[in-house]
């Protein structure tokens, strides 16, 4: 694989994108998502051609146009159709922290979730061979649609917001940490600041300014986003992957995990399937 490729689905992932799939799509006049539908998951939608109509719980109803692109948020229902004439768009799904974290800011708002992106068409013949490789799931697949994500949301991002929060690293240590501890069933905050001679009260504080969650519930969105890369990602049942994440009862794993994303982990992982 390129260098160029590997680096930017690297950086991809270690922001906090997760790839889950992608496609593209032809739909014909009076086809569409007619019904109300929630998926367990984030989508962005480039309209390549043509214009679409789509409705959302925090929208209403709104018309899409060729060079537009917009986003669908999990847990909130939407549809779309067809308005005068056919229409075709490219759709990426998508996990990650950083979305979530976006969306708790405000960087990224259901009630407004269309943007232009005109400049998005020169990628089109790039994720014509992405889309290829994941329908045939070709070794690296999840990598282009990792830079393919990337491309859109940058746009995405550029356009609705110019200015990004700030890292710090002292944030950014206890994140690496929670990554490494995944299996444990709380993250030891007190233990890490001792460690490494950090005030505890400090660390709390500057890591909720900078990803609007507290330590405790940060975590815990770790813990989330590992259970569904592991269920999109894999064919293991259930009880294997809640053991890997530190939980010895499967059914409680499954309440717990239903508990955050309001579908068991059966329905999340089939959820997907709906764009495939």
């Amino acid at each position: 694989m390129a260098q160029w490729l590997t680096d930017r689905s690297v950086i991809c992932r270690q922001f906090g994108i997760e790839p889950l799939g992608a496609g593209k799509q032809t739909v014909a006049l009076r086809k569409g998502m007619t019904e109300r539908r929630i998926l367990p998951m984030y989508a962005v939608i480039y309209v390549s051609r043509g214009e679409n109509y789509f409705e959302s719980e925090a929208t209403g109803r709104l018309t899409i146009r060729a060079g537009q692109t917009y986003m669908l948020f999990p847990g909130l229902w939407h549809k779309y159709g067809a308005c005068d004439t056919e229409w075709e768009h490219y759709w990426f799904v998508f996990e990650g922290t950083i979305p979530d974290m976006y969306r708790t800011n405000g960087m990224l708002a259901p009630s407004a979730p269309v943007y232009d992106t005109p400049g998005l068409s020169a990628y089109l013949p790039q994720w014509d061979g992405y889309i290829r490789l994941a329908a045939d799931k070709q070794a690296g697949y999840l990598e282009h649609i990792a830079v393919g994500i990337a491309d859109v949301l940058a746009s995405v991002l550029l356009t609705g917001q110019s200015q990004t929060p700030k890292g710090n690293a002292d944030v950014a240590a206890v994140v690496s940490a929670m990554q490494k501890n995944i299996a444990a069933m709380e993250f030891d905050l007190a233990s890490f600041c001792a460690d490494r001679s950090i005030a505890f009260e400090y660390i709390r504080k500057r890591f909720r300014k900078e990803t609007g969650k507290s330590p405790g519930s940060y975590f815990k969105m770790l813990k989330v986003h590992a259970a569904k890369k592991r269920l999109v990602e894999s064919d293991e049942p259930v009880s294997v992957i809640a053991g890997s994440l530190g939980y010895d009862d499967p059914y409680y794993f499954s309440r717990w995990f239903k508990k955050h994303e309001k579908v068991s982990p059966a329905h999340y992982r089939s959820g997907l399937r709906s764009w495939e």
